[in-house]
């Protein structure tokens, strides 16, 4: 540790030799000065120590104390020596912000630790101070970028911020053109001050220009180059008369999706740039790319409204925002179920309609002090209050409030979770121990004791669970609050957690309460992030005793906000590169927005066109200014028609096909436009989206086409199988004329009618518009009309009665129906009334659920008793049983009344 330069100021020589006996044994470099004067602070910054051992009492006419505060600028790390503890001088001492404190005589081991211990907290603090100031520079320019009205004001800001975090003299930012070359966005004003060159040159010089020289390594490379010799560097090129000299050089490229787009200069640092340079503008270079990317579209500059209302909308809690005057803005569905208030009761109401009147002045009061002081005491805490629904029934709930800005306006927003259930529960169960009501109040947390005489924290397994151990294997339940910050808090949130709980041990509320959020690691090494809230302990006659509190991991919650802002990053970026040509333009007719798809479709660059009124949009695609779809969202019916005759309205979405020339060619596109509000329903301009479906509409076109004539051969099948049908029918018809045997013409007979069963089914299907699929209960009537008249002499003796659903089936399915309903209606009608019997059939069919129920019934002489229809010789039954097996489906027979067939089957996907 040679390296080390300690300083000691010291005015006792003996106990000085020892002390520097033992800096110089750690092998630090001891350099020593015993003068108390101004002359000791010019020599301290002359020497410029890494840390100053300094007795606080100095026999001199200034003490360590009040060099101290004269060195502080210096910012060197000071540790006390002293002999005594007065509580006063500690005091004083410690406003100095020192970094240690050693008790003479000094022992060797606590002056190693103390000293070790202060320059790694030097070290940490340089380090955080660092990334103090680049999360500031980050900040800054998330901030400022909001108010910018271009990207190169938002250039200019980025460069403002990236010199002073470099310390360097000037800059400039730009991005990669179309044509591969390169395209200044802006120089820092240092660089136009120092630059001597006529105005219309330098314009010439920064547009356009091509990838050479050292500075565009950065670009050809896609990696950060450092040049702290400009002038010895091989592919200097020098700079043009009347340019600054360039001394150093920092580039770093700007990447989006892994690809170099532009790039950040940085020149002038008299120091040179180093590594730690080149990281900071790195980091800084994707917050830039944001902030340029986000002016360029006002898109990425919203919230995505849709998204948030359906997270919104599926929370079982209710939500609801308000602006600063407690009007209700937004509310969730389970808002209006908790409440039980319409959309139309809620919308523009003041908040106090859901609050009991005793609640409502504070509620009030609160706002007002609100708007004074900018702070809201309900912001970031959850609380527990009383709600009021519309039937006046007051109710428990759970509310977490916080505030947001859109804009320069406030809004706050409350997740309301319904408590009724869970007092119930409370009130059920009595729990009469504290630390069990704390473990209900708060899920899924650890609890915690400390005893503040005895310096002894109280766990339970559960919290040890937490940190990834046992009470077994930290031998017991107990702990002291230096072995629980050392085993378990990081190093450098210790003093964090310090000061939180000091605060606890100082106080005087009884009722004072406090929440803290830091890491921890794990017995396992593993590094998870808490939530800690304190709460004060007393005894029963009031004195404060110890702290008690609650722990909850938060690490999941912390990794899902992580994975919700790339997940709006993402979605930022797909709405960029829409694959659909689109545009926006605000309320005066001013083109806003303008994305790839449209510069692709119409030639015209977004540069060219942003910011344009008066119909510029329109002449690319009609050649004119005229209005476009984008133009019609508040116009009037007739207005619309003027344009657009065939548009299509639903709700505030129009949509319409047109004829546009896109190079100087003809094409048929799809246009979709949408108005754009504001939070107060003001209107802000209208967004359009484009398709070219000339293509499309071509092939649809042919389809057409095609299907028509698909269309008409199938009707020609369907006739001709018809017709082949009725030709076999009349030759059975004429067959079974020269026939003498009275049963052989019988089967003729009823192989004619299942012949023409069939033939009614094609027929049907060639008359009907659907050439697949058959209207059943026409084809019923017609059939069992038929075969009535077929069989019945005289009509008075029965009846036939018909109840079927509008049910139409596949043809696959409808043939062999047709076939089983020809057999079955035919039997009842031949074989159930003998002896010119008069009675009744029944032919039932309908859908239930996923499945058909066929039905026929006759209260004639009932079927057989010891036939089995299954295992029959009958041509007509075993045709039934196997027409149902074709279609998948079940047979029942019912004897009871006369005979009752039910054919239950679910229609195939084919």
């Amino acid at each position: 540790m040679a390296n080390i330069k300690i300083l000691l100021i010291y005015d006792d020589r003996i106990d000085l030799m020892d002390i520097m006996h033992d800096l110089e044994s750690f092998n630090y470099e001891v350099l020593f000065v015993s003068s108390g004067s101004e002359e000791l602070i010019n020599k301290i910054g002359n020497i410029k120590p890494d840390l100053i051992l300094m007795d606080i009492f100095l026999k001199e006419d200034m003490d360590g104390i009040e060099v101290a505060y004269n060195i502080k600028e210096l910012d060197i790390p000071v540790i006390f020596l002293t002999d005594q503890v007065e509580e006063s001088v500690m005091e004083k001492a410690l406003e100095t912000d020192p970094y240690g404190f050693l008790i003479k005589p000094v022992d060797k081991t606590k002056l190693k630790f103390t000293i070790d211990r202060a320059l790694l907290k030097r070290k940490m603090d340089i380090k955080n101070s660092k990334q103090i100031s680049l999360i500031k520079a980050i900040n800054r320019i998330l901030k400022e970028s909001i108010t910018c009205e271009s990207a190169q004001d938002v250039a200019k800001i980025c460069l403002n911020v990236a010199e002073e975090l470099t310390l360097s003299k000037f800059g400039f930012i730009g991005e990669l053109n179309s044509s591969g070359s390169f395209d200044t966005l802006a120089i820092s004003d240092p660089g136009w001050d120092e630059c001597i060159m006529p105005d219309t040159r330098v314009v010439k010089l920064i547009s356009d220009m091509k990838i050479r020289g050292y500075w565009a390594r950065a670009i050809k490379n896609d990696e950060s180059v450092i040049v702290n010799d400009p002038v010895s560097d091989p592919e200097r090129l020098g700079e043009p008369e009347g340019h600054p000299r360039i001394t150093s050089f920092l580039g770093v490229p700007l990447k989006q999706e892994g690809k170099t787009v532009g790039m950040i200069a940085l020149a002038n640092k008299e120091s040179g740039y180093n590594k730690e340079d080149q990281n900071a503008i790195e980091t800084l270079s994707f917050t830039i790319l944001e902030a340029l990317n986000r002016k360029k579209s006002e898109i990425t500059l919203q919230r995505n409204e849709e998204r948030f209302r359906a997270v919104a909308e599926s929370a079982i809690d209710a939500i609801v925002t308000t602006d600063v005057d407690g009007k209700i803005k937004f509310f969730n569905k389970s808002l209006q179920k908790i409440f039980g208030y319409s959309p139309d009761e809620l919308t523009g109401s003041p908040l106090t309609i859901l609050m009991p009147e005793r609640n409502k002045n504070d509620y009030l009061q609160e706002l007002k002090r609100f708007k004074k002081s900018g702070k809201h005491r309900l912001v970031g805490r959850v609380v527990e209050t009383i709600g009021l629904k519309k039937d006046g029934t007051e109710f428990p709930f759970e509310m977490s409030l916080a505030s947001w800005k859109s804009g320069k306006k406030t809004f706050f927003t409350s997740i309301i979770r319904d408590l009724t259930e869970k007092k119930a529960a409370e009130e059920k169960l009595k729990w009469s121990d504290k630390r069990l009501q704390m473990g209900m109040e708060m899920a899924k947390l650890v609890y915690w004791e400390y005893d503040i005489e005895n310096d002894l924290f109280t766990f339970d397994d559960k919290f040890y669970s937490l940190y990834g151990t046992s009470a077994k294997k930290e031998g017991g339940n107990q702990m002291s609050s230096q072995e629980y910050a050392e085993r378990f808090i990081p190093p450098e949130e210790q003093d964090l957690v310090g000061i939180e709980v000091s605060k606890a041990l100082e106080t005087e509320d009884p009722d004072y309460s406090s929440t803290l959020q830091h890491s921890i690691i794990r017995a396992d090494g593993e590094r998870r992030t808490i939530i800690v809230r304190i709460k004060i302990k007393t005894d029963e006659n009031g004195k404060k005793i110890g702290t008690i509190g609650v722990n909850q991991d938060i690490t999941e919650l912390k990794k899902a906000e992580e994975a919700l802002k790339e997940s709006d990053q993402l979605l930022s970026d797909i709405i960029n590169f829409l694959p659909d040509a689109t545009f926006t333009i605000d309320a005066e007719g001013k083109v806003i927005s303008w994305n790839r798809a449209i510069e692709e479709m119409t030639g015209i660059w977004a540069e060219e066109i942003l910011g344009k009124g008066n119909y510029e949009y329109s002449l690319p695609f009609y050649g004119e200014r005229r209005p476009m779809l984008i133009d019609m969202v508040n116009a009037s019916e007739d207005e619309i028609n003027k344009y657009y005759p065939k548009l299509k309205r639903k709700g505030n979405i129009l949509t319409a096909e047109t004829d546009v020339s896109l190079n100087r060619n003809i094409e048929t596109v799809w246009a979709l436009a949408v108005p754009l509000y504001d939070s107060k329903d003001n209107f802000k301009g209208a967004i359009e989206a484009i398709r070219d479906i000339t293509k499309m509409k071509e092939s649809q076109r042919k389809i057409e086409r095609e299907l028509k004539e698909k269309e008409m051969l199938l009707k020609e099948i369907h006739h001709r199988a018809k017709n082949n049908l009725m030709i076999i029918s009349s030759l059975l018809n004429l067959q079974s004329s020269y026939l003498k045997d009275k049963e052989s013409q019988d089967i003729f007979i009823e192989s004619q009618k299942r012949a023409r069963s069939m033939a009614i089914i094609h027929e049907r299907l060639y008359r009907s518009t659907d050439l697949k699929k058959i209207d059943f209960r026409d084809y019923i009537q017609s059939l069992a009309t038929e075969l009535f008249h077929t069989y019945v002499d005289d009509p008075s003796r029965l009846q036939l009665k018909i109840n079927v659903d509008n049910i139409f089936l596949d043809v696959n399915t409808a043939i062999p129906l047709g076939l089983i309903i020809n057999e079955l209606v035919t039997n009842s009608l031949k074989y159930a009334f003998p002896n010119g019997k008069s009675g009744e059939i029944d032919i039932d069919f309908h859908k239930k659920d996923d499945y058909y129920e066929f039905t026929i019934k006759d209260n004639g002489i009932g079927f057989p008793e010891d036939l089995d229809f299954h295992k029959t010789d009958s041509l007509g039954m075993q045709l039934v049983n196997s027409f149902t097996d074709q279609i998948d489906g079940k047979i029942e027979l019912d004897r009871r009344n006369g005979t009752k067939f039910k054919i239950i089957f679910k229609e195939p996907v084919f």
